[in-house]
């Protein structure tokens, strides 16, 4: 309510009869002057004028914002007019591309007119730069304040290394800095972010450090995600690791599945292309095919390949991002043997971490084959083509519409048995490779707390009775650790790869499970131990011990036989595909501030201005915002 009056108020001042006579650039002309601003003409200001003198004046459909009319001129001063809370705007700000003083200059055009509508007397209001970066940094403030209340089940996090602003004579102490983005689940929501080294010790540390200088709780935390790389999911000397010492208990693990399915789809295109010489340089014809403008290639004659999909409603697909509805609409028009509609679709640029328009460009390339392609390239054309449709987007449409932890090792059972169904024996032995190396959601853990959240009641009785076994085997260890005067501490356990059963025909036989029976003073239970896979190991296969999934260990025996009624329900997502939007965003506040304390605070603003403000200024933006205050 107290506004940027009361903070700005002295700033303001009245304007001088003659614009040639200001000490600022950013006040505006006078009504007997035709001088313009620099950032918008008259024509630009006449427009709006005009568009903001059409809106009707009907106080029963908008009671909260009447136009006065010419004959009854409302009485209003700048002191009124600036209670308008600029603050509020301070995210927007923040958001907005250019410099503080050129949106300094369109505030006050705009306040101007906002003003004169009105029916404002005596001097014009002034928007100066000062006030501008008062409401960037105020708003920011507020936003990082906030973040004390945060209360979440999950922390997802990703790094990439982001160019900084450079100081004033060009020069920076690190260009490159590598920073890792922190968003939080259920809700997928950006929260903030750390400068590292790029190892997986400093990376935990960073995280931890900045939680408690922001007071984040970490009572709530138990669910770690991120991809597959070995600095975040390393057994013993990853980030996943590292972040659970330093907690002092163990978490759930979710390292993204829509990475996982673009491995195996690259790991088919390097199959039949020949792997890449460089980061972008493809070696084979196809590769060199594909980085052209593909959507300017004359449709030819082409094969049908068959959807093992229904096709989605146009709701749905209008929902996509443009990326993936060109995939979609190409892959249905292959199907029919018909893209006229989508044959002049521009598709983005082919990128290592945008795999959804290199499929849209072999799906393209595979309906407009050059005539000096050989034999051998078409036929593999139209074996990355089929995988395309029936096998990888198949799974990430799965992914993304059932994005739970709970449906993770569904999902990749279903990959496997697609790729059982549709594969050639050479593209078994190259996908089947892939997904052992990155089969984290098959670990018992995740399998477990698959079953226990089954549609079936029989799979969640099974899911049950290990888990009560696993109970057994924790009061054994318990009772054995008094019996020894032994101290207690919790182990942080080690989180293998299990080697996986190609053959199964469900998800909860996808990893071969065998007992064995503990030793001890008292009648023990039997544990449950899974094999290990572990890449280049050779010799006898290595067993470890299944373990109490974190996200049920907090419940009860009584709570766990309840699984059987009531199945498990979980938010938490498969995959981090909110923390690549929160990277774009952090490389963004990087460049625009050199502190990482200012960073922070414009990447939290404009974050906050996505979702509060609408993307296009509307005459129902201009009422709802400024007829509210007025």
């Amino acid at each position: 309510s107290s506004g940027i009056n009361a903070e700005y108020g002295s700033q303001v001042q009245p304007q001088p009869a003659n614009p040639a006579d200001s000490a600022t650039d950013n006040c505006a002309p006078t009504s007997s002057s035709s001088t313009s601003l620099p950032l918008l003409s008259t024509a630009v200001c006449e427009d709006t004028m005009s568009s903001c003198q059409s809106i009707p004046d009907d106080t029963d459909k908008d009671p909260d914002f009447v136009i006065p009319s010419t004959s009854q001129q409302a009485r209003v001063t700048v002191s009124d007019f600036l209670k308008l809370p600029i603050n509020k705007m301070g995210a927007e700000l923040a958001r907005s591309s250019g410099g503080s003083e050129e949106k300094a200059r369109l505030m006050t055009c705009v306040s101007n007119l906002c003003y004169d509508a009105m029916g404002g007397t005596g001097p014009r209001p002034v928007i100066t730069r000062s006030m501008v970066e008062g409401a960037i940094k105020q708003d920011g403030k507020e936003r990082v304040s906030a973040l004390s209340k945060i209360k979440m089940q999950g922390l997802y996090f990703d790094g990439k290394k982001s160019k900084v602003r450079l100081d004033k004579d060009g020069r920076a102490s690190n260009p490159t800095v590598d920073h890792y983005t922190m968003v939080m689940q259920p809700d997928g929501k950006y929260f903030g972010f750390c400068s590292t080294d790029g190892t997986a010790r400093d990376i935990a540390a960073r995280i931890l450090e900045f939680l408690e200088q922001n007071k984040v709780s970490t009572d709530d935390l138990i669910c770690l995600g991120g991809d597959a790389t070995a600095t975040n999911s390393g057994p013993l000397g990853g980030a996943f690791h590292h972040l659970e010492l330093f907690v002092g208990r163990p978490m759930q693990r979710s390292v993204c599945l829509l990475h996982h399915v673009e491995l195996v789809f690259r790991a088919i295109f390097y199959h039949y292309d020949g792997n890449p010489k460089g980061c972008g340089t493809y070696r084979g014809k196809l590769g060199d095919l594909v980085t052209k403008d593909v959507w300017t290639f004359k449709v030819k004659k082409f094969k049908k390949i068959e959807l093992n999909f229904a096709e989605f409603d146009e709701k749905v697909v209008k929902g996509m991002s443009r990326d993936r509805q060109v995939l979609y609409r190409i892959i249905v028009g292959v199907s029919k043997g018909d893209i006229s509609s989508v044959k002049d679709a521009t598709i983005g640029p082919v990128h290592q971490a945008r795999w959804l328009t290199l499929a849209s460009r072999f799906m393209r390339l595979y309906c407009s084959p050059p005539d000096n392609l050989s034999e051998y390239d078409r036929a593999a054309l139209e074996r990355i083509a089929i995988f395309i449709v029936q096998v990888y987007f198949k799974s990430f449409s799965d992914i993304k519409y059932r994005s739970s932890i709970l449906d993770g090792p569904k999902h990749l059972f279903k990959e496997i048995e697609l790729i059982r169904n549709v594969c050639t024996e050479d593209e078994k032995k190259v996908a089947f490779k892939v997904i052992q190396d990155n089969a984290w959601f098959a670990h018992p853990e995740n399998i477990l707390v698959a079953m226990c959240g089954d549609e079936d009641r029989n799979i969640r009785q099974k899911g049950r009775n290990v888990l009560t076994r696993l109970m057994g085997v924790e009061e054994y260890h318990k009772e054995l650790d008094r019996q020894r005067m032994i101290p207690k501490k919790r182990k942080i356990r080690e989180f293998h790869m299990p080697q996986l059963n190609f053959e199964a025909k469900n998800y909860w036989n996808l990893v071969k499970l065998r007992d064995k029976t503990l030793v001890g003073p008292f009648n023990p239970p039997k544990t449950i131990e899974f094999p290990v896979y572990t890449i280049n190991y050779k010799g006898p296969k290595k067993y470890l011990e299944v373990t109490m999934p974190p996200l049920v260990a907090h419940m009860t025996s009584r709570e766990i036989d309840g699984l059987v009624d009531s199945p498990l329900s979980s938010n938490l997502d498969c995959h981090t595909q909110s923390v690549e939007r929160g990277v774009a965003t952090t490389a963004q506040a990087v460049k625009k501030r050199r502190t990482e304390e200012s960073q922070l605070r414009v990447a939290l603003s404009t974050v906050a201005a996505r979702e509060e403000l609408s993307k296009t200024v509307t005459v129902k933006r201009f009422k709802d915002d400024f007829g509210k205050f007025l």
